[in-house]
């Protein structure tokens, strides 16, 4: 069982490095634009941070399409805008942000607001926190990064 869930915890870290080595980086100070609000429908404007970090990316917008998404999942971290959530397999999904806040307190808000998935919190990519969590059915892992001002949550469905 824990080599399992070592597994899959490296598996979601692979799913994280494998999305944030693709992106365009963007640091936070050269978005000097307004971000426009997430419409109904979980589309984005064409110019919004999200689409400076991460451009032509192919995910979805709607939290409720995440079937494996966990009961008691956080809204939104404070000052997050919401880039993409979606399922990105039958059994793993992805969730995007572009933030101002700083890496410490997005770490510091998962692991409050997640504490019921004993999370633990790391040095992740470039020595940002990374909080890694699972409940026995569900892991995730949440890598930060003041750089470029971005959240990046993998789930994972465990077998």
């Amino acid at each position: 069982m824990i080599a399992r869930a070592a597994a899959a915890a490296a598996s979601a870290l692979l799913l994280l490095g494998a999305i944030t080595a693709c992106a365009a980086p963007v640091t936070p100070a050269d978005r000097d634009i307004d971000p426009l609000p997430v419409e109904p429908d979980g589309g984005i404007g064409t110019t919004s941070p999200c689409d400076e970090l991460w451009p032509d990316q192919p995910f979805g917008n709607d939290p409720a399409s995440i079937s494996i998404l966990p009961t008691g999942w956080p809204s939104d971290p404070p000052g997050g805008i919401r880039c993409s959530a979606a399922m990105t397999t039958e059994t793993t999904a992805i969730i995007q942000y572009v933030t101002d806040a700083p890496a410490e307190e997005v770490a510091a808000y998962y692991e409050r607001n997640l504490s019921s998935f004993d999370p633990v919190v790391s040095d992740g990519i470039g020595g940002y926190p990374v909080v890694n969590g699972t409940d026995g059915t569900v892991e995730f892992g949440i890598q930060t990064d003041d750089e470029y001002g971005s959240i990046v949550i993998g789930i994972a469905l465990l077998e």
